[in-house]
């Protein structure tokens, strides 16, 4: 549900700029009841909210001695989200990825016990509005990257047009460590 231009207001801009068909195709038309005269409309609609987890995980111990044993982990996962918003086929998509291992080696004795330990975690996410991938159609090719993407068309008249983003982010993370501990003293 959203603020969208009336009919007549489109009218107004489109005979003022003729090019702001390529930002005003992003609004539906109102749908709701509005008065003679207005510059804002309402729009509701219904559209599905999709998620989805393609995940794995595994871990493993393996007792080499009668005092160490190694334990191995890792996740993987896909999670994806497309969320739908009023603007015409400008759903919002996060894609993102996870792969998580883990490597530690834990021994002791019966005065100390010692862990090292080796963790990796990789994870990206991308979020794209799809109004992004619009391409200006009289001049498809680019220079610039993105640089023919459709322009946004802000206004102060009760609505406004999709926002247009890509967002990548994250990145591989890894973590060495070593613990040991030697009781000391009665307990």
């Amino acid at each position: 549900q959203g603020n969208v231009p009336t009919p007549s207001v489109r009218n107004q801009l489109l005979t003022a700029v003729p090019e702001y068909q390529y930002a005003l195709q992003a609004f539906p038309l109102p749908n709701a009841p509005f008065a003679a005269g207005a510059t804002v409309g309402s729009y509701s609609g219904l559209a599905s909210l999709i998620r989805n987890d393609n995940h794995f995980d595994a871990k493993g111990d393996i007792v080499l001695s009668d005092n160490g044993r190694l334990s191995i982990s890792y996740s993987h996962g896909v999670p994806y989200q497309q969320t739908p918003r009023y603007y015409i086929n400008d759903p919002q998509i996060y894609a993102n990825t996870l792969d998580r291992g883990n490597v530690s080696y834990i021994i002791g004795g019966a005065q100390w016990t010692s862990e090292t330990r080796f963790g990796y975690n990789r994870t990206i996410q991308d979020r794209l509005d799809q109004f992004f991938n619009l391409i200006d159609p009289k001049n498809g090719n680019e220079a610039t990257p993105y640089g023919r993407r459709l322009p946004d068309l802000q206004t102060n008249l009760g609505w406004s047009g999709p926002t247009a983003e890509i967002n990548h982010s994250g990145g591989p993370f890894w973590q060495i460590e070593e613990k040991f501990a030697r009781y000391v003293g009665h307990h």
